[in-house]
C-alpha cells in the first residue's frame, strides 16, 4: 500500500453537531500513520547535535504575537520545511518525539535536524520539542507510575540540553475520560515546575482540544499549570461527517471556533488570553455529495489535501462562500458531485481576527509545509501579526518563453499587483545566475544572444520591501523560430518528492545539437491560458512523481492535450504515477480514463512491475520498436541526485498504441511494460499526430549520456512519417464520451464521442439545477468517431451545463455518459 498517495487528512475528536459523542483518530495520529516513519532513519548531520547553535535572543523579531507551527518529520524527509519564512513565524514543532509506557522517548526520522534548527535559531525563532502519546494506556501509565513518570521528565530535559531546544509541547490525545482532568493537569504542572528548575527559560505547552465534549477536561487549570495551550482549532467536520462542511467553521452550527474560545476556553480567554495559540488548519476535507449545495449529504469520504493543492482547486473550480461558516469551499461534477472545504487565506484572516481581537497569544497551523511554495498564507501572517505597512510580493506563480529570433527570446511574467518589479535571472548552467534584467514590465525581451544557446532562467517579483522567493526554473535554447519545441513544467509535487523545481536541467543538454529552438513554461500558465500548445508542433511533459497529492493531470491540463493531439501534435510526457491517478478502472474518473486510454494510449497494469516497489530500476528498449538499439537505461533509487522512483506503472499498449520500453526482467506479456508510443489521428482530431508515454521520469535516468540516447530516439520519432495504418480510425471497443471543444464556449461547442457499433444516440442538456434544457435523437450512427455540435437558446444564461450521451446499439446494449461545459455568453 503507497502511504503517500491516498491523502486520507481526516482529524481527530467527535462530529460537531451530533447529539452523543464518537471518537475518531486525531489528525495528527491519522498524518503519522499515512506519512510517519517508524524505523531509525539517520539525518545528515552529527547525531550528537554538537553542530547545533543556541537560540539567538537578540534577533530582530519583527511580529506582534506568536505564530507556532507543527513540522512533521515527514515534511522535513520531503524537504518541505525549506519553505518555512523564519520572519513570520516564533516557534517550529518538531514532530514527533513519542512516549512510552515507561517514559521512553523516541527521536523524529531524520533526527538531528541542525539545518532547520540552526536557521530558525539564527533568526530567533524558538525550536519545540513535541512529545507526543496518541496511546491512552501509555498515557494513563506515564501519568500515574511515578517512575516512568520521572524517567519521561528527565528525557524531555536531556533531548532539549542535548540539542540546544527551546522548550516541550506535550500532545497526549485520545486520553481516558478520568485522565482528561485532574490527572493531566498535575502531570502538566509538574513537568512545567522540572523544566523551570532544571532548564531556565525553556517553554512548556500542551496541545489541547477544541471542545470538552465529555466536560471531563478542566481548561482553565489546565492552562495554569502550564506556559500555553495550542488550542487545536480543527475537526468540526471530517470522514465521519454526514454532511459537508468545514474542518474549521468560524461560525455556524453548534461548535464553531468562535464558541472554542469564547465558551469552551471561556475561563481562559476571559481571564489569561496570553496563555493560549489557536492553531488552524492547513489542509481541506474532500467527499462526494448527493448534490451541489453547501451542507448536502456526504456520499464518500475521499480524503483531505493540503493547502498547496486546494488552493489550486479554488481556482480551476471557483470558490464558493458559506456566509452560515464563514469560509470557502469549492465542487465540480465529475460521475459525481464533489466538494472540498477548505481554508484560504481570507478565512484563515478572519480566524487571525478572533485571536486578535480576544488579545490570545497568537496562531498556529497544522502542519508547516502543507502549503508548499505558496506565499498567501505567509502573507496573511505578515498581515496580521507584522510590523510592516507593505507586503513583500509573491514568487511569479507562473511565466513562459517564446522565441523572438535567432538571437532573441521573450519572457512572460505573471503580473502581480503587489510588485514594482521583475528581476529575470539567467545563467548558463543552472546552478549560477550572474546575469539579471530589471523590469517593471511583466513582458521581457531578451536579445544579443547566439543561436544554438542555452539559458536558464528564474524570476522575482519586488517592491519596497523586498524581494518575492524565487520562482521555479525554465530555460530556453535560441535558434530558428519556425523549428521550436516547447517544454511544459508540470511536476508541481513536493511530498515524497525531493523537488527543487529545477528539473528542465536534465532536459536541455539532451536537446542542445538537436536543430529544435527550445521554449518552455510553467503548467500553470497553460491552465490560465496563458501558453497555448497548439503553436508548437513538439511538447514535452514534465510530470515527475504527480499523483493524486497534486493531480497528475487536472482538467484544464488534459483539455490542453487533447487540443494539441487532436491538431496533429507530438507530445513526450513521463511520469512514474499517471496511471495510478488517472488510469485506474474503479478508481480514477471517467475524463481521467478516457484521457489516459485514448489520449496516452495506455492501459494500467499495476503499480509497479510486478507490485513491487522499490525493486526494478533498470529499463530496456522494446525489440522491433524505434527504442531499439539503446542500452539498458537506470533510473534514480533516490542516490544519484534526482529522487527515487520508486513506483513506476507497469501498463499495457491501448486503441492502436505498441510498446517501446519494457523493465528489465519482467515479462511484459504478464506484468505490463515501461512505455508506449502511438501514431495516428486521436479521437476528435483529423490531422494524425503522435504520443510517446513512458512510466519512468525521464529526468531520473543517468548518467546524462542516457538521456541524450534517448531523447534522440524521441525526436528521430517525431520527425518520421506517421504510419498509415495507424492513421485510420481505429473503432474502439466500449463506448466512450470525449470532452466537448471549445470549453468555454460561445456561441457553439462540438460534442464528440466513439461508438463500438451502429447505434441511436440521444443528447439531453442540462442546466446546474439538473432542468432538461435541450435534447436530440440521431438515428443509426456509425461506429467509430461522432460529433454533434450544440448551441444554447438566446435566453440561456452563461454558467455550467452538463451533457449526456445515451446510446443504444442493434444487440439491445443502452449506455449513458456524461460531461460538464460552460457556456460564456
Amino acid at each position: 500500500m503507497k502511504f503517500y498517495f491516498f491523502i486520507l487528512f481526516f482529524t481527530f475528536l467527535f462530529w460537531a453537531d451530533s447529539a452523543f459523542s464518537q471518537e475518531i483518530k486525531s489528525v495528527h495520529k491519522v498524518h503519522n500513520e499515512l506519512y510517519g516513519i517508524d524505523e531509525y532513519i539517520p539525518g545528515r548531520f552529527d547525531p550528537s547535535g554538537k553542530d547545533i547553535i543556541p537560540l539567538n535572543r537578540n534577533a530582530d523579531r519583527s511580529l506582534n504575537g506568536a505564530v507556532f507551527g507543527f513540522l512533521p518529520d515527514w515534511e522535513y524527509g520531503n524537504g518541505d520545511y525549506k519553505w518555512i519564512d523564519y520572519n513570520l513565524v516564533s516557534h517550529v514543532a518538531c514532530f514527533d518525539f513519542v512516549v512510552g509506557s515507561s517514559g521512553s522517548l523516541s527521536i523524529p526520522a531524520y533526527w538531528p535536524w541542525t539545518d532547520l534548527i540552526n536557521e530558525a535559531h539564527s533568526k530567533g525563532v524558538k525550536v519545540i520539542l513535541t512529545a507526543v502519546s496518541f496511546d491512552k494506556d501509555d498515557i494513563r501509565s506515564v501519568l500515574t507510575n511515578s517512575t516512568a513518570k520521572q524517567t519521561l521528565f528527565t528525557n524531555i530535559k536531556n533531548k532539549i540540553s542535548q540539542y540546544q531546544l527551546d522548550g516541550v509541547n506535550v500532545d497526549f490525545e485520545s486520553l481516558y475520560s478520568a485522565d482528561e482532568g485532574d490527572p493531566i493537569n498535575e502531570f502538566m504542572a509538574d513537568l512545567t515546575a522540572y523544566i523551570h528548575l532544571e532548564l531556565p527559560g525553556k517553554e512548556v505547552s500542551f496541545a489541547g482540544p477544541s471542545v470538552n465534549w465529555n466536560n471531563s477536561w478542566k481548561l482553565g487549570e489546565l492552562a495554569q499549570s502550564c506556559d500555553y495551550i495550542f488550542i487545536m482549532g480543527y475537526s468540526f467536520y471530517g470522514s465521519w461527517s454526514s454532511s459537508s462542511g468545514p474542518g474549521a467553521p468560524l461560525t455556524g452550527g453548534t461548535y464553531n471556533i468562535t464558541n472554542t474560545i469564547l465558551n469552551q476556553y471561556a475561563q481562559v480567554t476571559l481571564s489569561n488570553p496570553g496563555k493560549l495559540i489557536l492553531g488552524v488548519p492547513y489542509y481541506g476535507l474532500h467527499w462526494t455529495t448527493s448534490n451541489q449545495y453547501a451542507g448536502s449529504s456526504t456520499e464518500d469520504f475521499i480524503g483531505s489535501p493540503r493547502f498547496s493543492a486546494t488552493e489550486n482547486g479554488m481556482f480551476f473550480h471557483g470558490m464558493q462562500w458559506s456566509t452560515d461558516k464563514n469560509t470557502p469551499w469549492y465542487r465540480w461534477f465529475d460521475d459525481d458531485w464533489h466538494q472540498v472545504w477548505a481554508d484560504n487565506d481570507s478565512s484563515l484572516g478572519l480566524k487571525y481576527d478572533l485571536a486578535i481581537n480576544n488579545n490570545l497569544m497568537g496562531v498556529g497551523m497544522w502542519a508547516l509545509g502543507y502549503d508548499g511554495a505558496r506565499r498567501e498564507l505567509w502573507d496573511v501572517i505578515e498581515a496580521k501579526f507584522g510590523n510592516v505597512f507593505a507586503q513583500r510580493p509573491n514568487p511569479p506563480a507562473y511565466f513562459y518563453t517564446k522565441p523572438e529570433s535567432f538571437t532573441s527570446f521573450r519572457v512572460y511574467i505573471e503580473e502581480n499587483e503587489a510588485a514594482s518589479q521583475y528581476i529575470l535571472y539567467m545563467s548558463d548552467d543552472g546552478v549560477t545566475y550572474s546575469d539579471s534584467v530589471v523590469s517593471s514590465s511583466p513582458e521581457i525581451l531578451v536579445s544579443g544572444l547566439t543561436s544554438g544557446q542555452s539559458i536558464y532562467l528564474q524570476v522575482k517579483s519586488k517592491n519596497s520591501t523586498g524581494l518575492s522567493g524565487p520562482s521555479e526554473t525554465l530555460a530556453v535554447i535560441t535558434g530558428d523560430p519556425g523549428n521550436n519545441m516547447l517544454i511544459v513544467n508540470g511536476f508541481d509535487r513536493t511530498a515524497s518528492a525531493n523537488n527543487n523545481f529545477d528539473y528542465i536541467k536534465k532536459y536541455i543538454p539532451a536537446l542542445e545539437g538537436s536543430g529544435y529552438t527550445v521554449s518552455s513554461a510553467s503548467n500553470e500558465a497553460v491552465v490560465h491560458g496563458e501558453m497555448s500548445m497548439i503553436d508548437y508542433g513538439n511538447v514535452i511533459w514534465i510530470s515527475g512523481i504527480e499523483s493524486t497529492t497534486m493531480d497528475a493531470l487536472n482538467l484544464y491540463e488534459k483539455d490542453s492535450l487533447r487540443s494539441f493531439l487532436n491538431s496533429g501534435g507530438r507530445l513526450f510526457i513521463s511520469g512514474a504515477e499517471l496511471g495510478w491517478d488517472i488510469g485506474r478502472p474503479g478508481y480514477s474518473s471517467t475524463d481521467d480514463l478516457d484521457f489516459y486510454n485514448n489520449y496516452l494510449k495506455a492501459n494500467y497494469k499495476d503499480d509497479a512491475p510486478i507490485g513491487s516497489s522499490g525493486t526494478y530500476y533498470l529499463m530496456q528498449p522494446y525489440a522491433g520498436s524505434f527504442m531499439e538499439g539503446l542500452p539498458n537505461m537506470t533510473f534514480d533509487n533516490g542516490n544519484h541526485g534526482t529522487y527515487d522512483v520508486e513506483w513506476p506503472d507497469a501498463i499495457t499498449p491501448k486503441n492502436g498504441s505498441f510498446y517501446i520500453a519494457q523493465f528489465a526482467g519482467v515479462l511484459t506479456s504478464r506484468y505490463g511494460g515501461a512505455g508506449v508510443a502511438f501514431d495516428g489521428v486521436f479521437p476528435e482530431g483529423t490531422i494524425p499526430g503522435k504520443v510517446v508515454y513512458l512510466t519512468v521520469p525521464f529526468e531520473t535516468f543517468y548518467p546524462d549520456s542516457v538521456r541524450k540516447q534517448i531523447m534522440t530516439k524521441v525526436v528521430e520519432y517525431f520527425e518520421s512519417p506517421v504510419s498509415v495504418d495507424n492513421a485510420e480510425e481505429i473503432i474502439p471497443d466500449e463506448f466512450l464520451l470525449y470532452n466537448n471543444y471549445p470549453n468555454p464556449f460561445n456561441p457553439e461547442t462540438t460534442i464528440s464521442f466513439s461508438l463500438p457499433e451502429k447505434g441511436d444516440v440521444t443528447l439531453e442538456i442540462y442546466n446546474v439545477l439538473g432542468e432538461k434544457i435541450s435534447s436530440q435523437f440521431l438515428s443509426g450512427l456509425e461506429a467509430g468517431n461522432n460529433n454533434i455540435k450544440w448551441s444554447p437558446g438566446s435566453d440561456q444564461a452563461s454558467g455550467l451545463c452538463l451533457y449526456k450521451v445515451s446510446w443504444s446499439g442493434r444487440q439491445g446494449i443502452k449506455e449513458t455518459r456524461t460531461g460538464k461545459m460552460i457556456y460564456m455568453k
